[in-house]
């Protein structure tokens, strides 16, 4: 029940649902609910296990029809590329929407976020300590460098000067 609920409360915010159904055993009643609350979702079906002799026909799937489908085994690593083309293919066409959110979307863009928040931290305590501006403006310029390489932007020293001369200190 608690799995369910949970499930009930992430579809309700998702923007694609991917809906991974065990092809080696049969459908559950939680199946059958969770499918029914996904009537005005994206979804893409995931039948797993496609390694094993499959338990449940087409028609077992059919309160599912309308949705597309990719069979996969997470086992062997079968199907993984067509789903990540599927998944990508729907953002591309729009039929996903990220509502102008944005992601990060590696490692480096994410290390890169910790240090931001790292800096942005230290100015923080600066600031709480009644710190002169010498002493967290190196690292709000860090923070700024920070932002920039993740949208890939570069930092012209004019431009960090141009900020940075409203603060009166020295150099």
């Amino acid at each position: 029940n608690i799995g369910v609920e949970r499930s009930k409360e992430y579809i309700k915010k998702a923007d694609l649902v991917l809906f991974t159904i065990d092809t080696s055993a049969e459908i559950t009643e939680e199946d059958r609910e969770i499918a029914s609350l996904l009537k005005d979702k994206k979804v893409l079906v995931i039948l797993n296990k496609a390694d094993k002799e499959p338990v449940i026909t087409d028609s077992d799937l059919s309160f599912l029809s309308g949705h597309p489908v990719v069979r996969i085994s997470a086992k062997e690593g079968s199907g993984i590329e067509e789903l990540e083309s599927k998944i990508e293919d729907m953002f591309l066409k729009g039929e996903i929407s990220s509502d102008n959110e944005i992601f990060i979307t590696n490692i480096r863009q994410a290390a890169e976020l910790k240090n931001v928040l790292g800096s942005l931290n230290l100015v923080k305590d600066s600031l709480a300590k009644g710190l002169p501006e010498d002493f967290y403006s190196i690292d709000l310029s860090n923070a700024y460098s920070g932002l920039s390489r993740i949208i890939g932007e570069n930092i012209d020293d004019d431009l960090v000067n141009e900020i940075f001369s409203k603060f009166c200190m020295g150099k």
